[in-house]
């Protein structure tokens, strides 16, 4: 799974790294965009191995973490384009040359060649971002209108959420756009890497468009800043933030971002040549890009370069990829988890110990 930057968000919840760690602890965790890295850091110090197949999502994790380092936090924020919809602005170059000279030369090259991501804010250049924003600020007001939206958005609580979804929003022109949007073969093109599409035989749009409804009516809207990230284009400042963005908790994880070791490389491929264990393996959801075989390889890697009271935290999107009997599912802890999400993508979230 190679190609540009497939995600500048992460779009999984952050409290398992609230409950589960503990400072000291030894983790592994996929890299994706790096958001989980450093809210694990707004929680705990912890030394942390980042693994990505994937270059240029790990040049976008170092530059975020350079970002956090070396300015402030409302210089950072600005820089990241967390609190405003993409805009080229070319003060956030000005701050790239301020921080330019901290990142490997490869990194630099790279980010000066796309000085455009840069300027537009690098928490919205991913494909997948993209791809939200399009339904998010184009397609979604042409099925329900701006005005639609923006009462949705200062709602007051879940009935006043219910009743616009049912009466205003889910119409016949909302469905049919979302299910054509979110459907396979536009999905594989425009928003996610066709590796995870190679084990599904559901069909997308139907279980997101099932999905949605948690997000749209049973959860508030202040609350959930992913829905209203695909809504607005942006982070609301004034409202709940994911970890990272919090104010109070910059200082913590500029001191922490030293405790970060990258690594690019696919999973099975670290687990084999690593000799020491760890605390919690993290592998979000790329078993799903996997056959039952070379999954049930990586869960055995991780059981293997798991400490005795070690966890390991998986996602499932669309694809059942779970542990075998070698592992003991974790149900009390993990559904405490699972009823706080945010996030209504995942179709499954477990965290196991060895038994």
């Amino acid at each position: 799974m190679t190609e540009d930057i497939l995600y500048s968000l992460v779009w999984e919840d952050t409290h398992v790294f609230k409950k589960i760690p503990k400072d000291g602890d030894r983790n592994i965790i996929i890299g994706s965009a790096g958001c989980s890295a450093l809210s694990s850091f707004a929680y705990h110090n912890i030394n942390l191995k980042i693994v990505d197949i994937n270059e240029e999502q790990l040049k976008l994790i170092r530059l975020k973490t350079i970002a956090f380092k070396y300015l402030n936090y409302s210089d950072c924020m600005f820089f990241l384009g967390v609190f405003a919809p993409p805009n080229n602005n070319n003060r956030r170059l000005e701050l790239f040359n301020q921080i330019s000279d901290y990142l490997p030369t490869k990194d630099l090259q790279y980010w000066k060649n796309r000085s455009t991501y840069i300027s537009s804010g690098i928490i919205h250049i991913g494909k997948f971002e993209k791809y939200l924003r399009i339904f998010g600020q184009y397609l979604l007001p042409f099925s329900v209108g701006r005005k639609t939206i923006k009462n949705f958005l200062n709602c007051n609580g879940l009935i006043d959420q219910k009743n616009i979804y049912i009466n205003q929003i889910d119409n016949w022109k909302y469905r049919l756009i979302f299910k054509t949007f979110f459907g396979k073969m536009i999905m594989k093109q425009k928003g996610r890497h066709p590796d995870l599409f190679k084990y599904i035989n559901e069909k997308p749009n139907e279980v997101f468009y099932n999905r949605s409804k948690r997000a749209w009516y049973e959860l508030p809207i202040d609350k959930n800043y992913y829905l209203r990230y695909i809504l607005q284009g942006y982070f609301d400042p004034s409202l709940n933030l994911p970890p990272w963005a919090i104010k109070k908790n910059y200082e913590k994880i500029k001191k922490r971002i030293s405790n970060i070791e990258y690594h690019h490389s696919n999973l099975i491929d670290l687990l084999k040549n690593l000799e020491s264990n760890f605390d919690m393996i993290y592998i979000s959801n790329i078993a799903e890009t996997m056959g039952k075989e070379e999954s049930s390889l990586l869960f055995d890697l991780c059981a293997k370069r798991l400490n005795n009271s070690g966890k390991l935290i998986i996602w499932n999107n669309m694809v059942e990829r779970k542990p075998d009997d070698q592992w003991q599912f974790e149900e009390s802890l993990t559904n405490e988890l699972w009823e706080k999400r945010l996030s209504s993508f995942y179709g499954f979230f477990g965290v196991y110990s060895l038994k």
